[in-house]
């Protein structure tokens, strides 16, 4: 039960960071991003694990738990660098300073690939958290492409090794 309670509380250091990130974001910039109607389905889906979950084998219980742990500290440490390098925004158009060292030296987005890490590790309790997963991805696959769009205005071109997420 340890793993499971644990778990759960990295969901919820999961929603707490992105209510923090969202209560630091400016109106204009919050209209700026595009949710899905159905994104209110995803928030529901991945609730589904503090409901039901699937016994998992220990050491698959502590897979889980890992996972989530180290897609949180990856996200809260890529959004650490771009706060300190004032470039950290919520919406493709308003960062300002592009990274190419410490997290984003290998990673385009470590914040998106963070975020789908934790999501992964929830996931494990209860597979049907994976339609909110997948919901998810195809979010920050619409979001890539803006930043990127965005990034190509400043004539900078960034690809990391989690690039293959992100096709064209």
């Amino acid at each position: 039960m340890v793993p499971l309670t644990l778990s759960r509380i990295m969901f919820v250091l999961l929603i707490a960071n992105e209510a923090f990130v969202a209560s630091r974001t400016s109106a204009s910039e919050m209209s700026e991003i595009n949710l899905p109607p159905i994104a209110a389905l995803s928030f529901l889906l991945l609730l589904v694990p503090f409901v039901f979950v699937l016994p998992l084998p220990d050491w698959l219980a502590w897979l889980a738990f890992s996972i989530q742990l180290f897609g949180f500290i990856l996200e809260v440490a890529s959004e650490i660098q771009l706060m300190r390098a004032d470039s950290f925004a919520a919406s493709s158009k308003a960062g300002k300073n592009i990274q190419t060292q410490g997290m984003y030296r290998l990673l385009e987005n470590p914040i998106y690939i963070g975020m789908l890490l934790q999501g992964i590790g929830w996931m494990l309790w209860m597979p049907i958290a994976l339609i909110a997963i997948v919901l998810l991805y195809t979010v920050m696959r619409q979001m890539v492409a803006r930043e990127r769009t965005h990034l190509s205005t400043m004539g900078v071109t960034h690809r990391g090794l989690d690039s293959v997420l992100w096709p064209q």
